[in-house]
């Protein structure tokens, strides 16, 4: 268990880390139904990531049931692909990143303010479960949770914690926006525009780190 657990807790980090999930949280919490709609785009949130963890999951104890239990490759050959492939996506995002110091938010952040919880909702699901960076992480956590040495009880349980910890970027401005007060709403409103302006820094960085992670992972099962 304690392997698997290793083997998530960079994933979780990462997805925790991202910058645009914790800048709408943010906006969502300054929005005429910041408290309805923070709840609906976290549910989302943890909806998202459960179903790709539990396929991820599903899928994996299905490759080790299959392989010969001497040559688990399988999974070791998904973890390299998918950190070349955030090595990539890191390379692209730091080419494209903008070049002056006034940066854009996306469109449908500028839309926030005006959010029912159900758009709420559908974002805080389009962030995960649709989401080609959270679906390389959550997945590639997913196959942590289905190793062949973990005991049903286990593997939920490190699933859990793994949504636990994934979900503490939009968590913790939450909490500190319920009991920080005034200086809280000044804190999160700077944190906003430093999210706005550093993302694409700020993804590269954590891209390129847990490609690292994932190739060295795959690379140490054989």
């Amino acid at each position: 268990m304690g392997t698997a657990i290793g083997d998530m807790l960079p994933l979780a980090a990462t997805i925790a880390l991202f910058p645009i999930p914790i800048l709408a949280v943010i906006l969502l919490l300054f929005s005429p139904r910041g408290r309805g709609n923070v709840t609906a785009y976290t549910i989302g949130w943890v909806a998202g990531l459960t179903v790709i963890v539990t396929v991820a999951a599903l899928l994996t104890t299905g490759v080790y049931e299959n392989e010969d239990a001497d040559d688990y490759h399988t999974i070791d050959w998904v973890r390299i692909a998918i950190g070349v492939g955030l090595l990539l996506y890191a390379a692209k995002k730091w080419l494209g990143r903008p070049k002056g110091p006034d940066v854009e938010m996306p469109g449908w952040m500028t839309a926030i303010n005006n959010f029912t919880p159900i758009k709420a909702l559908g974002i805080g699901l389009l962030l995960t479960a649709l989401n080609p960076k959270n679906i390389a992480l959550a997945g590639a956590a997913g196959t942590a949770v289905g190793q062949p040495d973990l005991s049903t009880a286990e593997s939920v349980a490190v699933g859990l914690l793994f949504l636990l910890l994934s979900t503490l970027g939009i968590l913790i401005p939450v909490l500190y926006y319920a009991l920080g007060g005034t200086r809280a709403r000044g804190h999160l409103e700077s944190a906003r525009g430093w999210l706005v302006a550093n993302n694409a820094v700020v993804i590269t960085v954590l891209m390129a780190l847990i490609g690292v992670v994932l190739i060295s992972e795959g690379i140490r099962g054989y």
